[in-house]
């Protein structure tokens, strides 16, 4: 079995709306609110997967989504590091911490494929990621092209 298979699964297809709607996920750029996905995707689902499957799909734009921290405030340096040294005292070896904010917009795509092709040998599935990297982010009123989330695929891989 293909990768793209297990990512086109009805498994995978339904987990990731679960999350959708658990995680009361935004509203896309195409106005679809959360509540209507689940139909859309019953009455679409087959034309989504094959399109997916022959590499002719193109990913919707995205809407670019910031998730506050803890509690909407930023952490200082002093609260990173008390943080660290409580995982420290739990006895974990390792502390990362890690914001990729801006990842997906600066990282080379043709290196970050070529580091996922030694993993992934389904070239349908890498060129979906290619794709959803190269998709077009909305973002207040301007749009610019930005490289994605790829995990954003859940939404429409459902």
């Amino acid at each position: 079995m293909e990768l793209i298979d297990v990512i086109t699964s009805k498994e995978n297809r339904n987990r990731a709306y679960k999350k959708v709607v658990v995680n009361k996920g935004a509203g896309g750029v195409d106005g679809m609110k959360v509540e209507e996905l689940g139909a859309y995707i019953k009455e679409n689902k087959d034309e989504i997967v094959q399109s997916i499957k022959n590499r002719t799909y193109m990913p919707k734009p995205v809407r670019r989504v910031y998730i506050p921290k803890d509690n909407g405030k930023q952490r200082s340096c002093h609260d990173a590091i008390e943080q660290a040294l409580e995982y420290l005292n739990e006895g974990y070896e390792w502390v990362i911490d890690i914001d990729i904010e801006q990842f997906f917009d600066k990282v080379n795509h043709d290196k970050l494929i070529q580091i996922l092709r030694e993993q992934v040998k389904d070239s349908t599935t890498l060129n979906l990621i290619r794709k959803y990297l190269k998709a077009i982010n909305i973002n207040r009123d301007k749009v610019e092209v930005m490289e994605v989330d790829i995990w954003s695929l859940e939404r429409y891989s459902t």
